[in-house]
């Protein structure tokens, strides 16, 4: 029996302010849309240069109480091996969002997420010279309510409340199988079947029209909640996953693999602010059909141990934003795009030479491609080619340690990391208002272990203070948008016991 519980009062950071139309003050060299240093339809903009600063006019609190609890209970039945896996999360969650990036209300939310969550797995397990087999069932229950009061007052004369209520129900049947063809060649085989159920409740609400001639609904001064988006739908899915894979092991210290696996992505309900119910139609769910080769192995005498893998990713109904046209209208929705692939390389080489007692090296090769099939969007027909979001096609990591004994129960260690990625789009569009550039990140960390118990450590991280994008939405068809930029340089000091 495990049992975890969590209570957080923290803050969360704010995006960067960035606006769409230019301004006279407007420095050399800088265009709208897209920079701190446009303005926003009120004027305002950001000129400080720091992205971790803002004028921002929502309180950052994030409050968080979760509750955990896993029970395991496993058998001997003679025959096989019975295990059971108890589950229950209770979720809590307020939060608040400028999504305008700027002082006054304009696009201002607070969020109030509450998920509960049961499920149960059972497995039958068995070990024999021709085959490892297990088999099993799954069940689980989901409820998410999520509500978002939007204070829209500055820009359209208004306040929401956005709501949706969240039921889903899932079952499913499984069997895995490793089959000894030989001493060293082992095939692998699985099959899943599930059957989903969901349902959703809910949409935006205009709450009050302050004005005549709302930009939201048009309606007089004093005129009742408007529903301006509903959802009262349920969608059913039953699907099957698969997977096939040879291991062969020509040696103690080395495994070749092949793989095709089919893996499935529930679809669902978009749960955010809406303006249009289309942009509440539920999304398909997303099928993946993987293909992966590679090598893993060790050579002890070197102190050597490497990976290199290549795999091909086939898409279908990925899930996205998109842009649709529903009753004649076009809208920007959480749907699907019918096809995308990926492919690429991954390598991971580590090195602890023995000349050099203490001294770890690694480095690791991430090399990618991604294509997205066309697709509807705000702008017409995006043809094919686009990359996926969040795909760089090149990433790399290294780092060394050296670890040496102070005294005979005290150690001390050294580490320095790094991580490199090229540049990265964040949404399908692959809009460059919003895109990552390419960028290092650097962190160090001093250590003093006791028997390995103790871990006293002083760090640093991203060293270099590089400021990279992580998040963003571009939303300058209403004056602003925001770009969320990675944690900045940051020192700090921990303790760890280990029991």
């Amino acid at each position: 029996m495990k049992v975890e519980g969590q209570r957080s009062r923290s803050e969360l950071g704010s995006g960067e302010f960035l606006g769409a139309f230019p301004t006279p003050t407007l420095p050399a060299g800088v265009s709208c849309p897209g920079a701190p240093q446009c303005s926003d339809f009120f004027g305002y903009t950001d000129t400080d240069g720091n992205p971790f600063r803002g004028n921002w006019s929502v309180s950052p609190d994030y409050a968080v109480n979760q509750v955990n609890t896993t029970a395991r209970i496993q058998a001997d039945l003679g025959f096989a091996t019975l295990t059971s896996v108890t589950g229950y999360i209770k979720f809590d969650r307020v939060w608040s969002a400028d999504t305008d990036g700027g002082p006054l209300p304009q696009l201002d939310f607070v969020t109030d997420d509450r998920v509960k969550q049961f499920s149960q797995e059972l497995r039958l397990s068995r070990d024999t010279e021709l085959v490892n087999w297990l088999v099993g069932a799954f069940y689980s229950k989901d409820h998410v309510e999520t509500s978002y009061s939007g204070n829209l007052s500055a820009l359209f004369n208004t306040t929401t409340f956005t709501s949706s209520d969240q039921r889903s129900k899932s079952a499913a049947v499984f069997a895995n199988g490793e089959w000894s063809i030989a001493d060293t060649l082992k095939f692998i085989t699985g099959v899943r079947y599930t059957s989903e159920r969901r349902t959703n409740i809910g949409g935006t609400t205009d709450l009050v029209s302050l004005a005549p001639g709302s930009a939201l609904t048009g309606a007089p001064l004093g005129s009742p909640p408007i529903p301006i988006a509903v959802s009262n739908a349920k969608i059913t899915d039953k699907n099957w996953s698969w997977k096939l894979g040879l291991n062969w092991k020509p040696s103690a210290r080395v495994l070749i693999y092949a793989s095709a696996t089919q893996g499935i992505k529930s679809g669902g309900f978009f749960a955010g602010v809406a303006t249009n119910s289309g942009q509440l139609i539920p999304y398909r769910p997303e099928k993946l059909i993987a293909y992966e080769v590679g090598v893993k192995g060790r050579a002890p005498s070197a102190g050597l141990s490497y990976g290199m893998s290549a795999f091909y990713y086939d898409y279908n109904d990925v899930q996205t934003f998109i842009r649709d046209f529903v009753g004649g209208l076009p809208i920007s929705r959480l749907g699907n795009v019918n096809s995308a692939e990926i492919y690429g390389l991954d390598a991971d080489l580590t090195l602890s030479p023995a000349v050099f007692d203490g001294l770890t090296l690694n480095a690791g090769l991430g090399l990618l491609h991604s294509k997205l099939s066309s697709f509807a969007s705000s702008g017409g027909n995006v043809p094919a080619g686009n990359r996926l979001p969040d795909a760089p096609n090149l990433s790399f990591n290294v780092g060394a340690s050296y670890e040496f004994s102070v005294t005979e129960n005290v150690s001390a260690r050294f580490a320095i990391d790094g991580r490199y990625q090229s540049s990265a789009f964040k949404d399908a569009l692959n809009d460059p208002i919003i895109e990552t550039k390419g960028y290092w990140v650097w962190d160090v960390r001093a250590s003093i272990l006791q028997d390995g118990d103790w871990d006293f450590s002083i760090w640093g991280k991203n060293l270099g203070d590089k400021r990279y994008v992580t998040q963003g939405v571009n939303q300058t068809v209403l004056g602003s948008g925001f770009r969320v930029y990675g944690a900045p340089r940051t020192y700090g000091i921990s303790a760890t016991k280990s029991f």
